[in-house]
């Protein structure tokens, strides 16, 4: 039996096998180690007793102003089951969309609401990412979609939201002008893939379609990792200059 916030009340050894004192998956599934009860979550470490993690947001203010709040302090009622996965976009007509694993839908909805002469500022991912994908929600990316040549060379065609959910080009370009601000800040949207050369990820093949100015992560993206600079402004600037991988610690590069 648990409290609101996953703190053992009381643990029963039903058949008397001893389970129970060697049982370290408990609360949300996730294994408990040491002395603390500290739970394992992959990306952080969180403590029942306190109620909160004990670890930084990784995605920092990007997931709210409480770096350590476990899912707004509400983990009855509230569930983050892919833990970086939301999407944050303004727009010059003061409408803004902020949600949590969110689908292609929802994001449509909200653009498919704004007057004609109203443009995306800045539209934000955070989700867990590849050099060809970001997630945005359990059952929706934006990943690139690639023809094979008959020479063996690929070409990114188009970047869509999944299999399934049509264009993500298609859909943002009405919305986009060249003072647009899009960050895909998951882990390798912006480096060398298994399959594309540095070229040909997420991020620069978003800025070869888009007049937006693009960026992505060259490594792990954690908050601290460095994000490719922005693409020159305008006539959908191909080139995209990435800079070499740096860590931050104690306040500084």
């Amino acid at each position: 039996r648990y409290d609101a916030f996953g703190k053992v009340l009381s643990a029963t050894d039903v058949d008397n096998s001893g389970w129970v004192n060697h049982n370290i998956h408990g609360f949300s599934s996730k294994p408990s180690f040491g002395n603390q009860g500290l739970l394992y979550y992959g990306y952080r470490w969180y403590s029942p007793s306190l109620g909160r993690w004990i670890n930084r947001d990784p995605i920092e203010e990007s997931g709210g102003m409480n770096l350590y709040g476990f899912v707004g302090n509400d983990g009855v009622n509230i569930a983050d089951y892919l833990g970086l996965a939301s999407v944050q976009i303004t727009t010059t007509c003061e409408a803004s969309f902020d949600k949590k694993n969110p689908t292609a839908d929802e994001i449509n909805q909200f653009l498919s609401s704004l007057p004609a002469c109203c443009k995306i500022k800045t539209f934000e991912v955070n989700g867990h990412g590849t050099s060809t994908s970001i997630e945005i929600s359990m059952n929706s990316h934006i990943e690139t979609h690639a023809i094979h040549n008959a020479d063996n060379t690929i070409t990114v065609d188009d970047i869509q939201w999944d299999s399934e959910s049509g264009s993500f080009i298609e859909d943002v370009k009405d919305y986009v002008d060249s003072d647009t601000v899009i960050r895909f800040d998951g882990c390798h949207t912006g480096c060398e893939g298994p399959i594309f050369g540095d070229d040909n990820n997420l991020a620069t093949e978003t800025s070869k379609k888009l007049p937006a100015k693009v960026s992505g992560f060259k490594g792990v993206g954690l908050g601290n990792a460095a994000r490719i600079p922005f693409t020159e402004i305008g006539d959908n600037n191909p080139t995209a200059s990435i800079g070499d991988r740096r860590y931050y610690v104690n306040g500084r590069w």
